[in-house]
């Protein structure tokens, strides 16, 4: 029995927190204002039940004592709200709970001895429903401390039933014995009511814990995100400049007379930039695409005419690889951005041809209700489950892990992935290990429409053009000279503002070309504005960038100049020129 006693009066169970106790606290308190209209209204009762029953000198103390304890309990609230404590501070309140609960119960432990002998049989019938009433329904009030509950609950029904045992009657004693079968069930009641209450603030807590580390995680995943952004900005710059100059230099020696050696090497030189050069823009591609600087132009494509066009440039690939090539496609209209459509399934046949060793590969385009399914079939190596989870991450490959750049870098399907959901088409991916891999593409049907006359573009003749380059890297402003020189213009070279103010002093030029990131932090779309502005005319420019970095990627694109990215195809440069 002494066991049973003191497992039910452990009311601080290591099983809760002291937050948790807390809070607990701190609802009691909250309820006591609430409450105390009716803790003064209930003896205000029973003092008009026991009018003229009982002498005015016993009556008028006992409901002064009653009334003067709800209005502590109002005041200890106010107190308790004001010094807004700790955790640990809040246990000290506690005990404030404890002994206003002990004040509590002897004033109704109390009413039985005053009242009880002096009462009819109807009061007394109240006064028993009252106090049995009182204590149950106190467990559902005071039990989130439940020492207090026990406190008030002991001192009420113990005070009763002793008073009952010592009136030797047995209508009394009976009752007497209710109120200790009641103290009992008030044990049970309370500790059930205590913990069911208390493991629901624990919840609350650790749920408001796993939310403040689910935003903490997503914030350093954010700033890791951000730091990689910076870091790929800061390296696709870093790397852009030298191929950049690389590129120029190599075009301006084709226009040298070499040996066949030298050709050949050229040659090679030459498929060594472009490789680099594509390796870049698919770091330029996740860039932009991450800066939400692409706006997809959308409009009514044949995706028909899509395919057939892919079609003949991707069966030369199968043929030197002995594959089958087969296309599938049904006339149709969809609705999307024609160019960057065409870039995503590009990517999925680059994929397709090279992980697919024997067999062959399918392009299909097929309706389906109001939607048109674009399909990729391959019997190459396929992807294992684990891994389809993973493929479109940036810089994940698959049975690379050498890293052969001649794989890329890993970007390709990030890419598509990213395009995708840029143009609102579903994309979703089938694959068995060893057997084979299915992309589909989901579209919206568009209705038909006349394909555009498409306006040629001539060649420029750029001799006789002055050109005025704006570059801090003396390469790059040593390659561009060469390369445009080549091309019979005439080229004024400067690394920063003043010199090209002095340098368009004598002359005005008929075009100007930057590069963005200048020395001291100063940036092309700036020099370019001011030199409009000193010379008094819009002067035609080009900015070429070699940043990466989102936000440079948008302040570049909201300028009214072309903009290009290193390293700078010579082809692309002139064609630049020629829209100028």
């Amino acid at each position: 029995m002494s066991s049973l006693f003191k497992k039910l009066f452990d009311t601080r169970s290591d099983e809760f927190s002291i937050e948790t106790h807390a809070q607990g606290i701190h609802f009691i308190y909250q309820n006591f204002p609430k409450l105390a209209l009716s803790m003064a209204f209930l003896p205000i009762v029973m003092a008009f039940l026991l009018w003229g029953d009982v002498d005015n000198i016993i009556l008028f103390p006992w409901i002064g004592y009653a009334l003067s304890v709800g209005i502590a309990r109002y005041w200890l609230a106010k107190r308790y709200f004001q010094a807004k404590p700790s955790p640990q501070q809040s246990l000290r309140w506690g005990r404030y709970i404890t002994l206003t609960s002990l004040a509590s119960g002897l004033s109704y432990g109390l009413s039985a001895i005053l009242f009880l002998k002096v009462s009819s049989p109807t009061v007394q019938l109240f006064l028993f429903v009252f106090i049995f009433g009182i204590v149950n329904g106190s467990a559902f009030v005071s039990s989130h401390w439940l020492i207090s509950f026990y406190v008030f609950m002991l001192s009420t029904l113990s005070i009763t039933a002793l008073y009952l045992f010592s009136l030797n009657d047995p209508a009394y004693v009976a009752i007497a014995l209710l109120c200790l079968i009641d103290i009992l069930i008030c044990f049970v009641i309370g500790k059930r009511s205590s913990h069911s209450v208390l493991s629901s603030i624990q919840l609350r807590f650790e749920n408001a814990d796993l939310v403040a580390q689910l935003t903490n995680s997503t914030q350093i995943a954010e700033e890791a995100n951000s730091r990689k952004t910076r870091f790929l900005a800061s390296a696709s710059h870093d790397l852009r400049q030298p191929i950049h100059a690389l590129g120029l230099f190599s075009e301006a020696l084709s226009a040298e007379k070499l040996s066949p050696t030298g050709k050949n090497t050229l040659s090679f030189l030459k498929q060594s930039v472009a490789s680099l050069s594509q390796l870049l823009d698919s770091l330029l591609d996740i860039s932009r695409l991450d800066a939400g600087i692409i706006t997809p132009r959308f409009s009514a494509v044949n995706v028909s005419q899509l395919i057939q066009n892919l079609a003949c440039d991707f069966k030369i690939e199968c043929e030197s690889k002995n594959l089958q090539w087969r296309v599938s496609c049904q006339d149709a209209w969809v609705r999307s951005d024609s160019i960057i459509l065409e870039n995503i399934l590009r990517n999925l046949l680059s994929n397709a041809v090279r992980y697919t060793d024997k067999g062959g590969i399918l392009l299909s385009c097929r309706q389906r209700n109001n939607q048109v399914w674009i399909e990729i079939w391959d019997t190459g190596i396929g992807i294992s489950p684990e891994e389809q989870k993973q493929v479109f991450d940036e810089f994940y490959q698959i049975n690379n892990a050498e890293r052969d750049r001649q794989q890329g870098l890993g970007l390709g399907l990030a890419i598509v992935q990213k395009q995708a959901q840029l143009l609102d088409h579903e994309l979703s991916l089938v694959s068995r290990l060893g057997k084979g891999t299915r992309f589909r593409l989901k579209l919206k049907i568009a209705p038909p429409r006349l394909a555009p006359q498409e306006k040629l573009m001539l060649p420029t003749n750029l001799s006789g053009r002055r050109i005025l380059i704006i570059d801090d890297d003396e390469s790059i402003l040593a390659g561009m000279r060469m390369t445009l020189e080549s091309w019979g213009c005439d080229v004024l070279g400067a690394t920063d503002l003043v010199t090209a103010s002095l340098l368009c002093a004598d002359s005005t030029p008929d075009n100007i070309i930057s590069d963005f990131r200048l020395r001291d932090n100063v940036n092309g779309i700036d020099v370019v504005q001011q030199l409009r502005t000193q010379l008094d005319t819009h002067i035609p420019a080009l900015l070429i960038t070699g940043d990466t970095a989102p936000d440079r990627l948008q302040q570049a694109q909201q300028s009214d100049l072309i903009l290009l990215h290193k390293p700078v195809q010579p082809a692309k440069l002139r064609a630049a020129l020629n829209l100028l």
